[in-house]
């Protein structure tokens, strides 16, 4: 198995992880302040992470603590987002909203050195922005606080899948202290802003299971796949890899929650599938045609 096959599968990974944390976050802050749940979630990935990295922190660089510090407050901002639309819309519509992540990275990327979208990359940012559409059900005819909170978790999310890619690339060796400090820098912003609110918690095993899910595997897990594979393939394929997240979504939140599945869910995920394939092949399919072209023109030169 090639490398960039390899790291598409383990950011399929880190896709599955993330659709699992709407309808646990759903679940969860009905017994939580939105913003103290992020504050304990990354709090629990700084406890679970550090043990395995403390050896290492003496090779810690600026450029590390650097790229830290952007891509947690990146990440923190994305997470208390996501939370926050989390208290007033559905597990689907935050789905929707925060994947039109994949439409934007083509975009944002250029502005941090890196390529630019190809035609084909926008066609299959705009199918898969579609696709999703369908696949939700959700509606944006009208815009409530709900829906704006999500739509800020897409765009700072889409901001750290693109720096997360530049920086990965100035950083060959210890990944590792990237993610850790990463995580530590996350901390502070939840936890002031949490402050301004009573820490009103009432324990239940699945404000406990969110927590732990949210901070070991869905924090410290996909940060550490994302920095160590996002960079051996593209950024637009990777944004549209991620745009698998509201087909687990949309799955977990009826394994969890109840939430219905309807047709749409598998209409849409195959359009889903179909935006990645055409970003994933697109060159073979260019190098197809043109060579069959190149011998239809051929036998036209012969028979003339």
């Amino acid at each position: 198995m090639n490398i960039s096959t390899k790291a598409t599968w383990f950011l399929i990974l880190v896709t599955v992880l993330w659709g699992a944390t709407f309808p646990l976050i759903k679940s969860a802050i009905t017994t939580i302040n939105p913003n103290a749940f992020v504050a304990i979630r990354l709090m629990i990935a700084a406890i679970t992470f550090f043990p395995f990295i403390l050896h290492k922190t003496p090779k810690t660089t600026p450029t590390i603590l650097k790229g830290a510090l952007i891509l947690g407050l990146f990440e923190s901002l994305c997470y208390i987002c996501q939370t926050m639309g989390l208290q007033t819309i559905s597990s689907a519509n935050s789905a929707f909203i925060t994947a039109f992540s994949v439409v934007l990275v083509p975009f944002i990327s250029p502005f941090f050195g890196l390529a630019k979208p190809t035609k084909t990359d926008i066609f299959a940012s705009l199918t898969c922005l579609s696709s999703i559409f369908i696949l939700t059900g959700a509606k944006i005819s009208h815009i409530h606080t709900g829906e704006l909170w999500s739509l800020g978790c897409a765009l700072t999310y889409a901001f750290s899948i693109s720096y997360l890619q530049r920086i990965t690339l100035k950083i060959k060796q210890n990944l590792i202290l990237l993610v850790g400090f990463q995580i530590l820098f996350a901390i502070p912003l939840p936890v002031i802003i949490s402050f301004t609110h009573p820490w009103h918690i009432i324990l239940t095993p699945i404000l406990i299971v969110a927590l732990i899910f949210c901070g070991s595997l869905s924090t410290c897990l996909t940060f550490f796949l994302q920095s160590k594979y996002q960079n051996k393939i593209s950024i637009n394929n990777a944004a549209l890899i991620y745009a698998f997240e509201p087909v687990f979504a949309t799955i977990f939140a009826y394994l969890i929650n109840g939430e219905a599945i309807y047709k749409s869910t598998i209409i849409g995920g195959t359009l889903v599938f179909i935006s990645f394939m055409v970003s994933q092949f697109s060159h073979l399919f260019t190098h197809v045609i043109k060579n069959i072209w190149q011998k239809i023109y051929g036998y036209i030169l012969l028979l003339s």
